[in-house]
């Protein structure tokens, strides 16, 4: 039996690491009926260099800590891993305890009546080392029950970085967006503000889907194909599935389909997440989604501790507030797009900790803070609004997980080309292999002039879908070349319908057996007609 399976069994925390030895980077908090199940885990963050110090769950979240301050003093500590279910309450027998790791409940600052009141759950308090209320470190915790659910979620770990994870999934964001019922000023400035944080921040180089259940909105289907939509775009695999609205611990929000009142998603879809291959991190910015420490599991955990569900998921475990669901996407997708921050865990830290700075705020955020100010009934309070969604928003999954970012691919365009003609794109890959080059309107336009509005009628609703569909296709033109690791030529022919404002995209996968290794390119070009 491997040295730390043992030592992991005695259940004892590692004392100091002798003189000229680095110290662990990472603590493991984790019951001791586990750990056949977590084994293969440890061997791979083993292989890639981790050291652990362990902790037993059986000790109280405040010797918990204790211990992980411990640990921190030798001064290479990086990550916590939380491994089990938090209770739900002190009040329970010993065999059921004993597979649990405690959390932290913290009073509400900004509360607000019948609906943010008492306490909620937080484990960004064990990685806050100097008590300041912001996290040091990263932390995550795998929310599982019994020894089957961690086997799944250690497999789906593993899979997601060891298998050669082809296909356009690395390049994906698939948003989906309830709605929002503020009223239509708010529920304006906040569409306007989501699409801005979550689609026109990404890299041209990147795809995205919008699914927004506004019948106003091309991106809406026919309300009675929203929720099988909603699974296509998760089952279809992406680098995050995203959801923005109104949710609940079971379930999202509702949108009326035949009379009724239906769930964009809820606990009896978890069964059919069939993701495989692209299983992607699943954000929700809403309330109460990875609300870990309930009776029944929420949706977030439940999702998380399934076979086709997501890796890992990011969510709030109370009710959350549209300003600091917005501050907290904006960061996370610059942590991810614009740092390429190696784990998942560093991509939550980091931008918890760029929320809450005074300094190093960009258009995006600027924008953000503007709008919160004007709209929200008490402007005086939205720095404690931050805080709060700091160490309320939670990582269910592992801190450690690396995310597969591209290798670059420079493309040369013209910067201006009309309708019809054959232009010649110029690049240079770093890897070799199969590139698909696309020819595509920019994202916050739409390739066809097509707005039609859904109505609950069957004409209505055959164009509603229709009209989804291709406002989620920006592709004019596409051709497939094999590129060398070097520089690269081709003609494309632009499409008589393309106009205005255009990107030339191009995804690079390496072949088969080639690893993660994929590239990714966007050059700007403007078609005039």
């Amino acid at each position: 039996m491997p040295t730390l399976f043992l030592l992991l069994s005695a259940g004892i925390l590692i004392t100091a690491q002798p003189d000229g030895l680095p110290g662990r980077d990472t603590v493991v908090v984790c019951p001791k009926d586990f750990l056949p199940e977590l084994q293969p885990w440890l061997t791979h963050r083993t292989g890639q260099g981790h050291r652990f110090a362990y902790v037993s769950n059986l000790h109280s979240a405040d010797e918990i800590r204790r211990q992980v301050r411990q640990v921190a003093r030798e001064g290479d500590l990086k990550a916590i891993v939380l491994i089990g279910d938090a209770p739900a309450s002190e009040s329970l027998d010993g065999s059921l305890r004993g597979r649990l790791v405690p959390t932290a409940m913290v009073d509400f600052e900004c509360q607000i009546a019948g609906f943010r009141e008492g306490r909620y759950a937080t484990d960004s308090w064990y990685a806050d080392l100097d008590d300041d209320r912001l996290p040091d470190v990263a932390v995550g915790r795998w929310p599982v029950k019994n020894r089957e659910q961690l086997a799944t979620v250690v497999q789906k770990t593993l899979r997601y970085e060891r298998q050669d994870a082809s296909g356009v999934w690395r390049r994906q964001v698939n948003l989906v967006a309830g709605l929002g019922g503020f009223g239509p000023l708010i529920d304006g400035a906040v569409e306007t503000a989501t699409r801005r944080v979550l689609t026109d921040n990404l890299p041209a180089s990147y795809a995205t889907t919008v699914t927004y259940a506004s019948r106003q909105s091309p991106y809406c289907p026919d309300w009675t194909a929203f929720r099988p939509t909603t699974l296509r775009r998760f089952n279809e695999g992406c680098l995050f599935w995203v959801y923005v609205g109104h949710g609940h611990v079971h379930q999202l929000d509702h949108i009326p389909v035949g009379g009724q009142r239906q769930p964009i998603l809820g606990l009896p879809d978890v069964d059919r997440l069939r993701a495989g291959a692209g299983c992607p991190i699943a954000l929700f910015l809403s309330c109460l989604s990875a609300s870990f420490a309930q009776p029944k599991d929420c949706l977030g955990e439940s999702m998380l501790c399934s076979e086709g569900g997501p890796v890992a998921v990011i969510g709030g475990t109370e009710v959350t507030m549209p300003y600091g669901m917005a501050v907290l996407g904006t960061e996370l997708m610059e942590q991810v797009f614009d740092h390429q921050r190696p784990s998942l865990g560093e991509v939550v830290l980091r931008a918890k900790q760029q929320m809450v700075a005074p300094e190093g705020r960009d258009e995006t955020r600027t924008m953000l803070d503007t709008m919160a100010a004007a709209l929200s009934p008490d402007p005086t309070r939205l720095s404690d609004e931050l805080w709060e969604h700091v160490q309320m928003f939670q990582l269910l999954g592992d801190p450690l997980l690396r995310l597969p970012y591209p290798r670059p691919v420079t493309l040369v365009a013209p910067q201006r080309a009309r309708a019809g003609e054959i232009i010649t794109v110029e690049g240079t890959a770093s890897i070799a292999g199969t590139c698909v080059l696309e020819l595509i309107c920019r994202r916050d336009r739409l390739r066809t002039a097509e707005t039609g509005i859904g109505q609950p009628t069957v004409s209505a609703a055959q164009a509603a879908n229709q009209t989804y569909e291709l406002s989620n296709d920006p592709c004019y033109a596409s051709t497939s070349l094999v590129v060398p690791a070097g520089p690269f030529s081709t003609a494309l022919e632009v499409p008589r319908e393309a106009h205005g404002p255009c990107h030339v995209r191009a995804f690079v996968e390496g072949p088969p057996g080639g690893g993660r290794d994929f590239g990714l390119g966007a050059a700007d070009v403007f078609i005039a007609q």
